[in-house]
């Protein structure tokens, strides 16, 4: 494969704490340590993915690469990897590429959903005031790097499934139903998760943290589920964003 330029090229890897995903627009690269994204059009992705590992790199692709000129090509990996520091070529420092497999099929109703009146208890309350402090500590004071392995190495220590997902959905309920009382969340989409996740880890609920990017114009956007079933957002809206980091 790409026999012309593998003489002197090496194979690329993400960087431990790098994210990213294809859009149809190229690619989007997520770097947790900083918190910023990084954007390639479609022909600098036909360029830089067909060097990276594990990147799904159709044969359409790699045979485009060949035509393109070897300087132009080693600037772009130059950028992405000198520059940016979102690539490498040291497996012990960067890690194959892998985008998120999940897929939303429904939606808890943001609209009338807490009525009849949850059942709210001290528990509850408490929860809820710990899962807010929790998330705005994270947020202020912790990177995103930080976090994501917080939440992986917890989430690997339990298991939430074979659950009533009943008893889930009226969680959710209480959270949204005390939620107004302490925030909004509009526009509040990275909190209102956090919030959520570590409201649901109280009682022993460890669904999926997501984010997902859309581009033209760009957006991040990150919501909760469990499995198919969106706990804090709509199936619309999802439905807009490629997911580039799943937890």
């Amino acid at each position: 494969m790409r026999p012309a330029i593998e003489s002197f090229m090496k194979t690329l890897f993400l960087h431990q704490d790098v994210y990213a995903c294809q859009t149809t627009d190229g690619a989007v690269f997520m770097n947790l340590e900083s918190g910023q994204y990084f954007g390639l059009d479609i022909q600098a992705t036909d360029i830089i993915t067909p060097f990276i590992e594990g990147w799904p790199t159709s044969g359409v692709r790699g045979q485009a690469v060949q035509s393109i000129a070897p300087n132009t090509i080693e600037l772009t990996i130059e950028a992405l990897t000198t520059h940016n520091r979102l690539l490498t070529d040291s497996p012990k420092m960067g890690r194959s590429a892998s985008f998120p497999n999940v897929l939303a099929t429904s939606a808890i109703p943001l609209r009338g959903n807490i009525i009849p009146r949850p059942r709210v208890g001290g528990i509850h309350v408490l929860a809820f005031g710990r899962a807010c402090i929790r998330a705005l500590f994270d947020i202020k004071f912790r990177s995103m790097a930080y976090t994501v392995r917080r939440l992986q190495t917890r989430k690997a220590r339990y298991c939430s499934t074979g659950r009533d997902e009943a008893d889930l959905v009226e969680l959710v309920r209480i959270f949204r139903f005390l939620t107004p009382l302490v925030y909004t969340a509009k526009d509040r989409c990275l909190f209102d998760s956090l919030a959520l996740i570590e409201f649901l880890a109280a009682f022993r609920w460890f669904p999926t943290w997501i984010i997902g990017v859309t581009t033209r114009p760009f957006k991040a956007h990150s919501w909760i589920q469990n499995e198919g079933l969106i706990l804090n957002d709509r199936l619309e809206t999802v439905e807009l964003y490629s997911p580039i980091l799943a937890v």
